[in-house]
Protein backbone atom coordinates (compact mmCIF):
# COMPACT_ATOMS: atom_id res chain seq x y z
CA UNK A 1 0.00 0.00 0.00
CA UNK A 2 2.88 2.28 0.90
CA UNK A 3 4.25 2.32 -2.74
CA UNK A 4 1.18 2.83 -4.28
CA UNK A 5 0.59 5.92 -2.33
CA UNK A 6 3.58 7.23 -2.52
CA UNK A 7 2.77 6.87 -6.48
CA UNK A 8 -0.78 8.33 -6.20
CA UNK A 9 0.45 11.04 -3.69
CA UNK A 10 3.24 11.62 -6.30
CA UNK A 11 1.13 12.34 -9.54
CA UNK A 12 -1.38 14.32 -6.71
CA UNK A 13 1.36 16.71 -6.35
CA UNK A 14 1.97 17.44 -9.71
CA UNK A 15 -1.08 17.12 -11.04
CA UNK A 16 -1.68 20.36 -8.34
CA UNK A 17 1.12 22.04 -9.81
CA UNK A 18 0.03 22.05 -12.76
CA UNK A 19 -3.43 22.83 -12.38
CA UNK A 20 -2.83 25.22 -10.17
CA UNK A 21 -0.55 26.97 -12.40
CA UNK A 22 -2.62 26.87 -15.71
CA UNK A 23 -5.98 27.53 -13.86
CA UNK A 24 -3.85 30.24 -11.39
CA UNK A 25 -3.08 32.22 -15.26
CA UNK A 26 -6.28 31.51 -16.63
CA UNK A 27 -8.08 32.96 -13.66
CA UNK A 28 -5.94 36.40 -13.48
CA UNK A 29 -6.17 36.54 -17.35
CA UNK A 30 -10.20 36.14 -17.17
CA UNK A 31 -10.06 38.43 -14.19
CA UNK A 32 -8.22 41.06 -16.28
CA UNK A 33 -10.21 41.09 -19.61
CA UNK A 34 -13.68 41.10 -17.75
CA UNK A 35 -12.51 44.56 -15.11
CA UNK A 36 -10.64 45.84 -18.50
CA UNK A 37 -13.45 45.85 -21.22
CA UNK A 38 -16.20 44.87 -19.78
CA UNK A 39 -19.05 42.88 -19.76
CA UNK A 40 -19.36 42.96 -23.77
CA UNK A 41 -16.06 42.38 -25.18
CA UNK A 42 -15.51 39.89 -22.23
CA UNK A 43 -18.77 37.83 -23.82
CA UNK A 44 -17.27 38.14 -26.99
CA UNK A 45 -13.45 36.82 -25.87
CA UNK A 46 -15.43 34.05 -23.59
CA UNK A 47 -17.40 32.90 -26.75
CA UNK A 48 -15.01 32.45 -28.82
CA UNK A 49 -12.53 30.49 -26.41
CA UNK A 50 -15.58 28.47 -25.30
CA UNK A 51 -16.26 27.68 -29.06
CA UNK A 52 -12.47 26.25 -29.30
CA UNK A 53 -12.77 24.62 -26.05
CA UNK A 54 -16.08 22.70 -27.13
CA UNK A 55 -14.88 21.90 -30.87
CA UNK A 56 -11.50 20.69 -28.85
CA UNK A 57 -13.74 17.89 -27.19
CA UNK A 58 -14.11 16.55 -30.84
CA UNK A 59 -10.74 16.69 -31.81
CA UNK A 60 -9.74 14.84 -28.38
CA UNK A 61 -12.33 12.60 -28.86
CA UNK A 62 -11.53 10.61 -25.48
CA UNK A 63 -8.26 9.65 -27.01
CA UNK A 64 -6.21 11.41 -24.00
CA UNK A 65 -8.13 9.22 -21.38
CA UNK A 66 -7.82 6.02 -23.49
CA UNK A 67 -4.63 6.65 -23.78
CA UNK A 68 -3.70 6.99 -20.53
CA UNK A 69 -5.60 3.95 -19.67
CA UNK A 70 -4.22 1.82 -22.05
CA UNK A 71 -1.13 2.53 -21.39
CA UNK A 72 -1.47 2.02 -17.12
CA UNK A 73 -2.54 -0.79 -17.62
CA UNK A 74 -0.66 -2.16 -20.45
CA UNK A 75 3.19 -0.13 -20.62
CA UNK A 76 4.31 -2.32 -23.10
CA UNK A 77 1.49 -1.37 -25.52
CA UNK A 78 3.08 1.98 -25.85
CA UNK A 79 5.32 1.78 -29.21
CA UNK A 80 2.45 0.30 -30.78
CA UNK A 81 -0.68 2.10 -29.34
CA UNK A 82 0.42 5.65 -29.40
CA UNK A 83 1.44 6.57 -32.66
CA UNK A 84 -1.57 4.97 -34.14
CA UNK A 85 -3.77 7.09 -31.42
CA UNK A 86 -1.97 10.28 -32.59
CA UNK A 87 -2.23 9.68 -36.03
CA UNK A 88 -6.09 9.37 -36.05
CA UNK A 89 -6.04 12.39 -33.75
CA UNK A 90 -4.43 14.57 -36.17
CA UNK A 91 -7.03 14.27 -38.67
CA UNK A 92 -9.93 15.03 -36.18
CA UNK A 93 -7.83 17.92 -35.21
CA UNK A 94 -8.14 19.30 -38.39
CA UNK A 95 -11.60 18.70 -39.04
CA UNK A 96 -12.85 20.25 -35.87
CA UNK A 97 -10.53 23.15 -36.20
CA UNK A 98 -11.94 24.07 -39.73
CA UNK A 99 -15.34 22.94 -38.24
CA UNK A 100 -14.89 25.82 -36.04
CA UNK A 101 -13.74 28.62 -38.42
CA UNK A 102 -17.10 27.43 -40.10
CA UNK A 103 -19.19 27.97 -37.88
CA UNK A 104 -19.44 31.98 -37.58
CA UNK A 105 -21.45 31.12 -41.69
CA UNK A 106 -24.23 29.06 -39.81
CA UNK A 107 -24.63 31.33 -36.78
CA UNK A 108 -24.95 34.91 -36.41
CA UNK A 109 -22.10 36.37 -34.24
CA UNK A 110 -20.75 40.58 -33.97
CA UNK A 111 -17.66 41.31 -35.97
CA UNK A 112 -15.56 40.63 -33.02
CA UNK A 113 -16.66 37.84 -32.06
CA UNK A 114 -16.39 35.81 -34.96
CA UNK A 115 -12.61 37.37 -35.53
CA UNK A 116 -12.14 35.99 -31.99
CA UNK A 117 -13.65 32.87 -33.37
CA UNK A 118 -10.71 32.46 -36.06
CA UNK A 119 -7.92 32.57 -34.29
CA UNK A 120 -9.24 30.51 -31.38
CA UNK A 121 -9.10 28.05 -33.98
CA UNK A 122 -5.96 28.17 -34.24
CA UNK A 123 -5.79 27.77 -30.30
CA UNK A 124 -7.88 24.43 -30.88
CA UNK A 125 -5.56 22.98 -33.02
CA UNK A 126 -2.55 23.03 -31.03
CA UNK A 127 -4.40 22.63 -27.57
CA UNK A 128 -5.50 19.02 -28.46
CA UNK A 129 -1.98 17.99 -29.75
CA UNK A 130 -0.26 19.12 -26.07
CA UNK A 131 -3.67 17.48 -24.58
CA UNK A 132 -2.51 14.29 -26.23
CA UNK A 133 0.87 14.68 -24.67
CA UNK A 134 -0.18 14.75 -21.22
CA UNK A 135 -2.55 12.08 -21.14
CA UNK A 136 1.17 9.86 -22.58
CA UNK A 137 3.07 11.70 -19.79
CA UNK A 138 -0.07 10.66 -17.23
CA UNK A 139 0.21 6.80 -18.51
CA UNK A 140 3.50 6.54 -17.83
CA UNK A 141 3.27 7.91 -14.00
CA UNK A 142 5.21 11.07 -15.10
CA UNK A 143 3.22 13.99 -14.29
CA UNK A 144 6.29 16.47 -13.69
CA UNK A 145 6.84 16.67 -17.44
CA UNK A 146 3.33 18.28 -17.63
CA UNK A 147 3.99 20.41 -14.70
CA UNK A 148 7.20 21.89 -15.98
CA UNK A 149 5.19 22.71 -19.71
CA UNK A 150 2.61 24.01 -17.96
CA UNK A 151 4.94 26.47 -15.69
CA UNK A 152 7.36 27.34 -18.54
CA UNK A 153 4.45 28.45 -20.99
CA UNK A 154 2.06 30.53 -18.39
CA UNK A 155 4.75 31.76 -16.71
CA UNK A 156 5.41 33.02 -20.75
CA UNK A 157 1.69 33.96 -21.14
CA UNK A 158 1.27 35.87 -17.84
CA UNK A 159 3.57 38.37 -18.54
CA UNK A 160 2.33 38.92 -22.20
CA UNK A 161 -0.93 39.67 -21.09
CA UNK A 162 0.30 42.11 -18.62
CA UNK A 163 2.56 43.60 -21.34
CA UNK A 164 -0.79 43.59 -23.83
CA UNK A 165 -2.90 44.80 -20.75
CA UNK A 166 -0.48 47.89 -19.66
CA UNK A 167 -0.02 49.32 -23.04
CA UNK A 168 -3.65 49.50 -23.75
CA UNK A 169 -3.49 46.14 -26.39
CA UNK A 170 -6.84 44.34 -27.97
CA UNK A 171 -8.74 41.60 -27.00
CA UNK A 172 -7.23 40.37 -30.57
CA UNK A 173 -3.77 40.61 -29.24
CA UNK A 174 -4.81 38.62 -25.88
CA UNK A 175 -6.13 35.73 -28.10
CA UNK A 176 -2.61 34.99 -30.02
CA UNK A 177 -0.90 35.14 -27.40
CA UNK A 178 -2.98 32.63 -26.06
CA UNK A 179 -2.55 30.78 -29.39
CA UNK A 180 2.00 30.86 -29.02
CA UNK A 181 1.73 29.52 -25.21
CA UNK A 182 0.03 26.20 -26.85
CA UNK A 183 2.83 26.03 -30.36
CA UNK A 184 5.59 26.48 -27.48
CA UNK A 185 3.83 24.43 -25.06
CA UNK A 186 3.98 21.45 -28.33
CA UNK A 187 7.34 21.59 -28.68
CA UNK A 188 8.44 20.94 -25.57
CA UNK A 189 6.13 18.35 -24.87
CA UNK A 190 7.66 16.12 -28.08
CA UNK A 191 10.86 17.13 -26.85
CA UNK A 192 10.26 15.28 -22.85
CA UNK A 193 8.56 12.51 -24.78
CA UNK A 194 11.74 11.36 -26.84
CA UNK A 195 12.81 9.19 -23.70
CA UNK A 196 9.81 7.31 -23.04
CA UNK A 197 9.05 6.72 -26.62
CA UNK A 198 11.57 6.08 -29.70
CA UNK A 199 9.31 7.60 -32.32
CA UNK A 200 6.24 10.35 -31.77
CA UNK A 201 5.97 10.08 -36.07
CA UNK A 202 1.60 9.43 -36.50
CA UNK A 203 0.96 6.34 -37.96
CA UNK A 204 -2.62 5.88 -40.19
CA UNK A 205 -3.62 2.36 -39.44
CA UNK A 206 -6.94 1.36 -41.07
CA UNK A 207 -6.55 -2.41 -39.79
CA UNK A 208 -6.23 -0.88 -35.61
CA UNK A 209 -8.89 1.52 -35.84
CA UNK A 210 -11.13 -1.24 -37.43
CA UNK A 211 -10.20 -3.04 -34.58
CA UNK A 212 -10.45 -0.37 -31.76
CA UNK A 213 -13.08 1.46 -33.40
CA UNK A 214 -15.81 0.41 -29.86
CA UNK A 215 -13.27 1.09 -27.55
CA UNK A 216 -12.45 4.47 -29.28
CA UNK A 217 -16.39 5.60 -29.48
CA UNK A 218 -17.43 4.63 -26.06
CA UNK A 219 -14.12 6.95 -24.48
CA UNK A 220 -15.11 9.65 -27.21
CA UNK A 221 -18.83 9.77 -26.63
CA UNK A 222 -17.75 9.85 -22.98
CA UNK A 223 -15.26 12.70 -23.08
CA UNK A 224 -17.45 15.07 -25.42
CA UNK A 225 -20.86 14.74 -23.81
CA UNK A 226 -19.05 14.34 -20.52
CA UNK A 227 -17.64 18.08 -20.93
CA UNK A 228 -20.01 19.35 -23.03
CA UNK A 229 -23.23 19.37 -20.84
CA UNK A 230 -21.54 21.54 -18.71
CA UNK A 231 -19.90 23.85 -21.33
CA UNK A 232 -22.86 23.92 -23.57
CA UNK A 233 -24.54 27.05 -21.50
CA UNK A 234 -22.35 29.40 -22.82
CA UNK A 235 -23.20 28.54 -26.46
CA UNK A 236 -26.44 28.49 -25.91
CA UNK A 237 -26.30 32.16 -24.37
CA UNK A 238 -24.54 33.33 -26.83
CA UNK A 239 -27.35 32.30 -29.39
CA UNK A 240 -30.40 33.23 -27.85
CA UNK A 241 -29.13 36.02 -25.10
CA UNK A 242 -25.94 37.77 -26.14
CA UNK A 243 -22.48 39.21 -25.30
CA UNK A 244 -23.38 40.77 -21.87
CA UNK A 245 -25.14 37.70 -20.77
CA UNK A 246 -22.35 35.73 -21.57
CA UNK A 247 -20.05 37.92 -19.81
CA UNK A 248 -21.90 37.72 -16.92
CA UNK A 249 -22.35 34.17 -16.95
CA UNK A 250 -18.37 33.72 -17.85
CA UNK A 251 -17.02 35.72 -15.60
CA UNK A 252 -18.62 32.86 -12.73
CA UNK A 253 -17.82 29.91 -14.89
CA UNK A 254 -13.86 31.30 -14.80
CA UNK A 255 -14.25 30.84 -11.12
CA UNK A 256 -15.52 27.98 -10.76
CA UNK A 257 -13.33 26.58 -13.02
CA UNK A 258 -10.77 27.40 -10.61
CA UNK A 259 -12.64 26.22 -7.25
CA UNK A 260 -12.98 22.56 -9.38
CA UNK A 261 -9.38 22.04 -9.64
CA UNK A 262 -9.18 19.46 -6.48
CA UNK A 263 -11.63 17.22 -8.27
CA UNK A 264 -9.62 17.47 -11.56
CA UNK A 265 -6.28 16.42 -9.54
CA UNK A 266 -7.85 13.52 -7.99
CA UNK A 267 -9.08 12.17 -10.88
CA UNK A 268 -5.78 12.80 -13.06
CA UNK A 269 -3.94 11.05 -9.62
CA UNK A 270 -5.50 8.59 -9.31
CA UNK A 271 -6.97 6.98 -12.67
CA UNK A 272 -3.70 5.03 -13.56
CA UNK A 273 -3.67 3.52 -10.29
CA UNK A 274 -7.42 2.58 -9.53
CA UNK A 275 -7.18 0.89 -13.19
CA UNK A 276 -4.00 -1.41 -12.48
CA UNK A 277 -5.76 -2.00 -9.15
CA UNK A 278 -9.32 -3.17 -10.32
CA UNK A 279 -6.89 -5.94 -12.37
CA UNK A 280 -4.47 -6.80 -9.60
CA UNK A 281 -6.51 -5.94 -6.09
CA UNK A 282 -10.52 -5.20 -5.81
CA UNK A 283 -10.31 -4.50 -2.39
CA UNK A 284 -7.40 -2.07 -2.58
CA UNK A 285 -9.85 -0.80 -5.33
CA UNK A 286 -12.56 -0.16 -3.46
CA UNK A 287 -10.61 0.75 0.11
CA UNK A 288 -8.96 3.70 -2.42
CA UNK A 289 -12.06 5.26 -4.07
CA UNK A 290 -14.05 4.73 -1.05
CA UNK A 291 -11.75 7.23 1.21
CA UNK A 292 -10.71 9.24 -1.85
CA UNK A 293 -14.95 9.76 -2.22
CA UNK A 294 -15.33 10.67 1.13
CA UNK A 295 -12.40 13.30 0.55
CA UNK A 296 -13.96 15.33 -2.31
CA UNK A 297 -17.28 15.02 -0.54
CA UNK A 298 -16.18 17.06 2.42
CA UNK A 299 -13.75 19.14 0.10
CA UNK A 300 -17.16 20.09 -1.98
CA UNK A 301 -19.31 20.91 0.80
CA UNK A 302 -16.54 23.34 2.08
CA UNK A 303 -16.43 24.80 -1.52
CA UNK A 304 -19.48 24.66 -2.41
CA UNK A 305 -20.32 26.67 1.24
CA UNK A 306 -17.47 28.81 0.12
CA UNK A 307 -18.86 30.08 -2.92
CA UNK A 308 -22.47 30.33 -1.75
CA UNK A 309 -22.25 32.32 1.42
CA UNK A 310 -19.21 34.51 -0.47
CA UNK A 311 -20.89 35.05 -3.81
CA UNK A 312 -21.08 38.87 -3.14
CA UNK A 313 -17.80 39.53 -1.52
CA UNK A 314 -16.36 37.20 -4.20
CA UNK A 315 -17.55 39.26 -6.90
CA UNK A 316 -17.05 42.39 -5.21
CA UNK A 317 -13.44 41.71 -4.93
CA UNK A 318 -12.41 40.47 -8.75
CA UNK A 319 -14.77 42.32 -10.69
CA UNK A 320 -16.76 45.03 -8.64
CA UNK A 321 -20.51 44.73 -8.08
CA UNK A 322 -21.15 48.38 -10.44
CA UNK A 323 -20.89 45.92 -13.68
CA UNK A 324 -21.45 42.79 -12.57
CA UNK A 325 -23.83 42.39 -9.25
CA UNK A 326 -25.90 40.14 -11.76
CA UNK A 327 -23.51 37.28 -11.03
CA UNK A 328 -23.89 37.27 -7.56
CA UNK A 329 -26.88 34.78 -7.83
CA UNK A 330 -25.38 32.77 -10.44
CA UNK A 331 -22.58 32.60 -7.75
CA UNK A 332 -24.59 31.14 -5.36
CA UNK A 333 -26.28 28.64 -8.04
CA UNK A 334 -22.94 27.32 -8.70
CA UNK A 335 -22.02 27.25 -5.51
CA UNK A 336 -24.25 24.11 -5.04
CA UNK A 337 -23.60 22.80 -8.16
CA UNK A 338 -19.37 22.71 -7.05
CA UNK A 339 -20.82 20.61 -4.40
CA UNK A 340 -22.37 18.21 -6.23
CA UNK A 341 -19.58 17.41 -8.72
CA UNK A 342 -17.02 16.96 -6.18
CA UNK A 343 -19.70 14.39 -4.28
CA UNK A 344 -20.24 12.39 -6.90
CA UNK A 345 -16.79 12.07 -9.12
CA UNK A 346 -15.43 9.28 -7.13
CA UNK A 347 -18.71 7.54 -8.02
CA UNK A 348 -18.35 8.16 -12.07
CA UNK A 349 -14.47 7.08 -11.83
CA UNK A 350 -15.21 4.12 -10.31
CA UNK A 351 -17.24 3.04 -13.18
CA UNK A 352 -14.57 3.96 -15.77
CA UNK A 353 -11.83 1.69 -13.83
CA UNK A 354 -14.46 -1.23 -13.43
CA UNK A 355 -14.29 -1.33 -17.48
CA UNK A 356 -18.10 0.00 -17.37
CA UNK A 357 -17.16 3.16 -19.24
CA UNK A 358 -19.90 2.51 -21.93
CA UNK A 359 -22.58 2.87 -18.93
CA UNK A 360 -21.00 6.28 -17.98
CA UNK A 361 -21.19 7.02 -21.78
CA UNK A 362 -24.69 6.80 -22.07
CA UNK A 363 -25.54 8.87 -19.15
CA UNK A 364 -23.41 11.68 -19.85
CA UNK A 365 -24.89 11.51 -23.36
CA UNK A 366 -28.23 11.64 -21.39
CA UNK A 367 -27.11 14.77 -19.67
CA UNK A 368 -26.17 16.84 -22.22
CA UNK A 369 -29.36 15.97 -24.30
CA UNK A 370 -31.62 16.93 -20.54
CA UNK A 371 -29.09 20.29 -20.51
CA UNK A 372 -30.19 21.62 -23.39
CA UNK A 373 -33.98 20.39 -23.47
CA UNK A 374 -33.85 22.47 -20.54
CA UNK A 375 -32.26 25.29 -21.55
CA UNK A 376 -34.36 26.20 -24.55
CA UNK A 377 -36.79 26.75 -22.01
CA UNK A 378 -34.89 28.95 -18.85
CA UNK A 379 -32.48 30.66 -21.20
CA UNK A 380 -35.24 32.68 -23.20
CA UNK A 381 -36.95 33.33 -20.32
CA UNK A 382 -34.31 33.51 -17.18
CA UNK A 383 -30.64 34.26 -18.83
CA UNK A 384 -28.09 33.38 -17.23
CA UNK A 385 -30.14 32.49 -13.76
CA UNK A 386 -32.26 29.91 -15.82
CA UNK A 387 -28.69 28.67 -16.98
CA UNK A 388 -27.11 28.17 -13.91
CA UNK A 389 -30.24 26.69 -12.49
CA UNK A 390 -30.64 24.04 -15.41
CA UNK A 391 -26.48 23.47 -14.96
CA UNK A 392 -27.45 22.52 -11.12
CA UNK A 393 -30.19 20.38 -11.85
CA UNK A 394 -28.29 18.37 -14.78
CA UNK A 395 -25.18 17.69 -12.39
CA UNK A 396 -27.48 16.39 -9.59
CA UNK A 397 -29.21 14.02 -11.61
CA UNK A 398 -25.98 12.97 -13.23
CA UNK A 399 -24.32 12.35 -10.06
CA UNK A 400 -27.37 10.23 -8.73
CA UNK A 401 -27.26 8.22 -11.79
CA UNK A 402 -23.37 7.71 -11.00
CA UNK A 403 -24.38 6.74 -7.41
CA UNK A 404 -27.05 4.47 -8.47
CA UNK A 405 -24.72 2.05 -11.02
CA UNK A 406 -21.56 2.06 -9.30
CA UNK A 407 -23.03 1.15 -6.21
CA UNK A 408 -22.83 -2.77 -6.74
CA UNK A 409 -19.08 -2.79 -7.29
CA UNK A 410 -18.21 0.67 -4.89
CA UNK A 411 -20.59 0.64 -2.00
CA UNK A 412 -20.98 3.87 -0.48
CA UNK A 413 -22.94 4.80 2.57
CA UNK A 414 -24.64 8.17 1.47
CA UNK A 415 -26.92 8.37 5.31
CA UNK A 416 -23.74 7.97 7.73
CA UNK A 417 -23.10 10.40 9.99
CA UNK A 418 -19.70 11.10 8.80
CA UNK A 419 -21.76 12.40 6.11
CA UNK A 420 -25.05 13.84 7.19
CA UNK A 421 -23.18 15.80 10.47
CA UNK A 422 -21.13 17.97 7.91
CA UNK A 423 -23.70 18.48 5.64
CA UNK A 424 -26.23 19.95 8.01
CA UNK A 425 -24.27 21.80 9.67
CA UNK A 426 -23.35 24.25 6.32
CA UNK A 427 -27.14 23.40 5.30
CA UNK A 428 -28.19 24.70 8.69
CA UNK A 429 -25.74 28.06 8.41
CA UNK A 430 -26.52 28.62 4.67
CA UNK A 431 -30.32 28.24 6.14
CA UNK A 432 -29.94 30.88 8.79
CA UNK A 433 -28.20 32.99 6.35
CA UNK A 434 -30.83 33.09 3.70
CA UNK A 435 -33.81 33.55 6.41
CA UNK A 436 -31.83 36.76 8.15
CA UNK A 437 -30.97 37.83 5.06
CA UNK A 438 -27.66 37.89 6.54
CA UNK A 439 -24.52 39.87 5.11
CA UNK A 440 -21.73 37.52 5.33
CA UNK A 441 -18.39 39.00 6.18
CA UNK A 442 -15.12 36.95 5.14
CA UNK A 443 -14.59 36.57 9.05
CA UNK A 444 -17.90 34.69 9.55
CA UNK A 445 -17.45 32.65 6.26
CA UNK A 446 -14.01 31.30 8.07
CA UNK A 447 -15.40 30.87 11.56
CA UNK A 448 -18.07 28.33 9.88
CA UNK A 449 -15.29 26.68 7.84
CA UNK A 450 -13.27 26.01 10.81
CA UNK A 451 -15.82 24.78 12.45
CA UNK A 452 -16.71 22.37 9.37
CA UNK A 453 -13.53 20.85 9.67
CA UNK A 454 -13.23 20.08 13.22
CA UNK A 455 -16.45 18.47 13.00
CA UNK A 456 -15.25 16.17 9.78
CA UNK A 457 -12.14 15.35 11.72
CA UNK A 458 -14.01 14.11 14.40
CA UNK A 459 -16.49 12.35 12.95
CA UNK A 460 -15.61 11.93 8.75
CA UNK A 461 -12.89 8.92 9.19
CA UNK A 462 -12.50 5.92 11.03
CA UNK A 463 -8.81 5.20 12.59
CA UNK A 464 -7.31 3.06 9.82
CA UNK A 465 -8.79 5.81 6.87
CA UNK A 466 -6.87 8.31 8.97
CA UNK A 467 -3.68 6.03 8.74
CA UNK A 468 -3.76 6.03 5.66
CA UNK A 469 -4.63 9.60 4.92
CA UNK A 470 -1.47 10.48 7.13
CA UNK A 471 0.41 7.71 5.05
CA UNK A 472 -0.70 9.52 1.76
CA UNK A 473 0.38 12.79 3.15
CA UNK A 474 3.60 11.87 4.23
CA UNK A 475 4.76 10.58 0.81
CA UNK A 476 3.37 13.66 -0.63
CA UNK A 477 6.90 14.12 -2.72
CA UNK A 478 8.02 15.47 -5.79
Amino acid sequence: MSRLLQTLTRNGFYSLLSSVIRLGANAVLFVMVARFYGPVQFGQFTTAHTLAVVFTLFADFGFDLLLTTEIGRDRQSVSYITPRMLGLKIVLTLVASLLMCAYPLVQTFSRETQVLIYIFSMYLFFSALQNFAFAFFRGHDELHHESQITLIINVALLVTLLIIALTGGSVYQVAFAFVASRIVGVALAVAKSSHLITSVRPVFDPAWISSAWKTIVIFGLFFVFGNLYFLIDTVLLSMWRGDHDVGIYQSVFRIIGVTLILSDITVNATLPGLSRLFVVDRAKWALVGSVTSRILFHVGLAVGFFLFAGAELIISLLYGLDRYAAAVPVMRIFGLTVAVRYSVEMSGLMLTTSNRQHLRTWLVIGATITNVAMNMYTIPRFGVIGAASVSFVTNAILGCAFILFSRNAFLEKWTSLDRLLPFALLGLASAVGIYSHLAWSWLGVAVILVCYFSLVFVVGYSRYERRIIFEALRAWRP
